[in-house]
Parts: C-alpha cells; structure tokens; sequence
C-alpha cells in the first residue's frame, strides 16, 4: 500500500500544475477584494469558476439545454451557480478584510480578473476536459490506497488494447464477443470509457455495448458512485432499442445489489422519454421497468430525508 509521501512522488506534474490553476481561480477574487475593485469582479470570476465546473466536472451540470425545462434540473443548476458566486464572494471578502488589517494594494482591474481567466486557458492547455476522467480515477486509488483498501490494478494500457479490439470488432457484435473483448477492463476502468467517448459520437456499436457491461457491473458498484458515467453512457446508445434493453435489464440488476446508485443513474423522465419513443415493446417495458425503480427509489430517499428532518 503507497503511503502519503510515494503517492506524492508518483503523482504526475500535470495533477500538481492542474491544482495550482484551479488556486488561480480563487486567487483572482481575492486580490479583487485586497485591491478594492469594484463588487461586479466577483459575478465575472464566479462565471469563469462555472466555466470551469462546466468543463471538468460536467457530470455535475444538466447534460441537454432541453433538461432545463424541468423544474428540479433548474433548481440544481441555480443551486451550483448559487455556491460558485459564495466561494467567489468569500475570496472577495477574505481579500476586503486583509486590505483592511494590512492595508489595501494597489492593482489594476485586469490583474485580478485576468488571473482566474488565464488559469483556465492554461488549464485547457495542459488538461484536456475530456480527459479529464483519467485524473479523476487516479485521484479515487490514491483516496482509497490511503483509507486502507487495497490499490486498483493499473489500467491504462489495458484500456489502449481494449479500445483498439473494439475497434476491430464487426458492427454487429454479440454481447458476448464484446464481454471477451474487454477481458481484463473492469468497472474502475474510466481510462477505457475515455478512450470509447474519444471514437466518435457516437462511438461504434461494439464500444457502447462495452461502455453498459462497464457501468452497470454489479461486482463492482462501489467504484461507480459519484461517477455518473451510467447517465452518459445513456445518452450515447439513445435510439437503439437492443442497447436500451440490455442497458435497462443491467442496471435493474446493479440498482438490486446497489441501489445508492440510483442518482448515478439517467434520469427517469428521460428513461421515460426514450420508453415512449422505442419502436420494441419488449424494450419499452424494459425502460418502463427501470423508470419505475428510479421513481421508487427516489421517493424512497425523499420519505427518509422529511423523516430525518422531522425528528
């Protein structure tokens, strides 16, 4: 098991300079406010830190403009943009207070605000968003080798083999042929779903087909939450009634071992939309199956929430 100081050392440089940028965007409010600049600074580095969460965190964000139609959706985002312009107005006031106990500096406008906007152009640079995915998964076997589990298997040239398989594999693959295709990828695998997300949009039928076996594993369930790379991966195979049905029957059976998964999973007025539009009855109840348990299992989190609010 890598203690604190080797994961330190095995760490890449681009992680280290990813987290120095990501500083820069708190750094630009806060020499805002110890500069005294006008208070409209703060919405212009509170957009760039949405930008930012937009571009490397987009699981968090409504996937289509069209979900903005709906209430909850709306809600969630202003909620987000909500907690961006705090942390932006903090910074701001932590850089008002020191100006007042050491004595404000002067700056022109464009520091402040050019700091936040350079970071993020500098990041686009060094990280790709779309690569973003194989930070993130290096970040979850470091946090969970120093909580004492034991290290994920190193995957990254298992995922260039795969993906160059699926590639090669015939449009019409079996679900079978696919599964030994993807051989040693497993669930934690995000460096292999990357990779099918980098093969066009859509990806090739063969990949997607690797993309649901992955993300709805119910062995293992425990390294896809907060992932949200189910809700993607719905989203890709819309309009082919064999993928929504076997995408459907698996995640019944994840949300059977794992049912915590259920906010990782597409959301039900989609699932629902996709259920009235397919042309197969057989994948129409499947959907309508999967539908009805996200329904269930998110009012069963609401019971429990106005329960606990209630003691």
């Amino acid at each position: 098991m890598l203690n604190r100081k080797q994961l330190g050392r095995l760490a890449p440089s681009r992680l280290n300079l990813m987290m120095i940028l990501a500083g820069g965007l708190y750094l630009g409010p806060l020499l805002a406010g110890l500069s005294q600049q006008p208070r409209w600074t703060v919405a212009v580095c509170a957009g760039v830190l949405v930008l930012w969460s937009v571009l490397y965190r987009s699981a968090s964000w409504p996937r289509r403009l069209a979900d903005l139609g709906r209430p909850e959706v709306v809600l969630a985002t202003m909620l987000l943009v909500c907690v961006m312009l705090a942390l932006s107005g903090l910074s701001f006031l932590a850089g008002l207070g020191l100006a007042q106990i050491a004595g404000g500096v002067s700056l022109p406008l464009w520091v402040p605000l050019g700091i936040p906007l350079l970071s993020l152009t500098i990041a686009l640079f060094i990280q790709s968003p779309r690569e973003a995915t194989e930070m993130d998964a290096f970040l979850d076997d470091a946090l969970r080798q120093l909580e004492g589990f034991p290290p994920l298997p190193p995957t990254p040239n298992i995922s260039r083999a795969v993906a160059a398989k699926l590639e090669e594999l015939r449009e019409g693959a079996t679900v079978d042929e696919v599964r030994t295709a993807i051989g040693e990828a497993t669930v934690h695998d995000a460096a292999l779903l990357a990779a099918i997300d980098k093969m066009g949009v859509p990806p090739p039928r063969p990949a997607l087909v690797a993309a649901i076996l992955i993300v709805t594993d119910p062995t293992g369930a425990p390294g896809l939450e907060a992932r949200g790379e189910a809700a993607w991966v719905f989203d890709a195979i819309g309009g082919d009634p064999e993928l929504e049905m076997l995408f459907a029957r698996r995640a019944l059976e994840l949300l059977a071992e794992a049912p915590f998964l259920f906010r990782d999973m597409p959301y039900s007025y989609d699932v629902d939309q996709s259920a009235a539009r397919s042309p197969e009855p057989e994948a129409a109840q499947a959907l309508k199956n999967l539908r009805d348990r996200l329904n269930e299992l998110s009012k069963e989190e609401d019971d429990l929430d106005e329960s606990g609010a209630a003691e």
